[in-house]
């Protein structure tokens, strides 16, 4: 990795924050490891010293034990072979704010803002899927989100994932966990939120170092912002419902298992209207924590009071051979249907 113009990006650590555990709580049954999935050597001595304070915590929390500085990770990472140009890459806190963040990959970074963004998660089963998400995003999204398979994509990097040569942009989001998934998933809500609300051109606002677009800004098409659920775990049912409350649509991948086939199959068997809770708890039994089951149902009630929000699209539909004549008149009248003169011109001069 490498840091060109180091001076001209001093401002940077000004800017963004890394985020590093100050309060070593050990992990039950695992000596000498905190909770954070740190050794105790890897703590500095303040944050072990404190003998008394982590004997009463028994519980390690990010926002009460982390400390944040300066960001020390930022420029660019070169891929040996690939061929490609370097890409971005920064690491920062998963308080960060999100407006600076996307003014850092607009405005510094000079990539241009997206017509479409599809943040992935749950994840599981990531390396089948990018095979055919191209073709989930020509069909399902025709229904999903009315926009174009032109996308810049969201996707969590597990713990010991290498990072893909083919994205011309890195964020190494911090909360203060070591070798652990899900640490990025606050930030990233309040991203794709920012996002959603964004022009795709038009600039009405400016900080010291880029200029940052207003929700009701200058310019005349919104972004496009869609939620891909794969699979996933007990937490994706807030993550789901949290986005469709934030009027971002979600599209879930039937056929991968986990959170996305109990969604997907609660929301086929049930009509607008009809209550969720009782069938969610029946169908979530024995797949998620017994503890979590009520909770989970309550997500799941809110998440059907916007159920036209929510698409079901399945695994056998993205593996079938799509059909290239279709799918590319689905794109152009979307295109057309947006008003996006430049997309469809593009395409009609292919």
């Amino acid at each position: 990795m490498a840091n060109p113009n180091q001076k001209d990006q001093a401002w940077i650590p000004k800017l963004f924050k890394k985020k590093v555990c100050t309060t070593f709580i050990e992990q039950p049954g695992e000596p000498g490891l905190c909770q954070c999935g740190s050794p105790r050597s890897n703590h500095g001595s303040v944050a072990t010293e404190d003998a008394f304070g982590a004997a009463i915590v028994s519980k390690w929390d990010s926002a009460q034990h982390t400390t944040e500085g300066p960001t020390d990770a930022y420029g660019e990472v070169e891929f040996v072979g690939a061929g490609r140009r370097p890409s971005k890459f920064i690491r920062l806190s998963d308080t960060s704010d999100p407006a600076a963040a996307y003014g850092l990959v607009t405005h510094h970074w000079k990539i241009p803002h997206p017509n479409l963004v599809v943040s992935v998660v749950g994840g599981e089963g990531e390396v089948r899927v990018r095979a055919w998400l191209k073709d989930v995003l020509r069909k399902g999204l025709v229904k999903a989100a009315q926009s174009t398979a032109r996308y810049p994509r969201t996707v969590p990097v597990s713990p010991f994932c290498p990072l893909d040569s083919n994205h011309s942009a890195f964020f190494l989001v911090d909360n203060g966990t070591e070798g652990k998934a899900g640490g990025e998933a606050s930030f990233r809500a309040r991203l794709e939120h920012y996002i959603a609300q964004q022009k795709t051109s038009g600039v009405c606002a400016s900080s010291p170092h880029f200029p940052i677009l207003t929700p009701t800004g200058c310019g005349s098409i919104e972004i496009p912002v869609l939620v891909l659920l794969i699979s996933g775990d007990s937490s994706m049912f807030k993550r789901v419902s949290e986005a469709v409350h934030a009027s971002i649509p979600c599209l879930l991948l039937a056929g991968t298992g986990g959170a996305a086939d109990c969604l997907a199959e609660l929301l086929e068997e049930t009509q607008p209207g009809e209550p969720l809770k009782t069938l969610a708890m029946k169908k979530m039994q024995g797949k998620f924590p017994d503890n979590e089951l009520e909770h989970l149902a309550e997500e799941v009630e809110r998440i059907g009071a916007l159920r036209e929000l929510v698409t079901v699209y399945s695994d056998q539909e993205a593996c079938r051979r799509s059909n290239e004549a279709t799918s590319y008149l689905d794109e152009l009248r979307l295109a057309v249907a947006w008003n996006r003169v430049d997309i469809a011109s593009t395409e009609l001069k292919r």
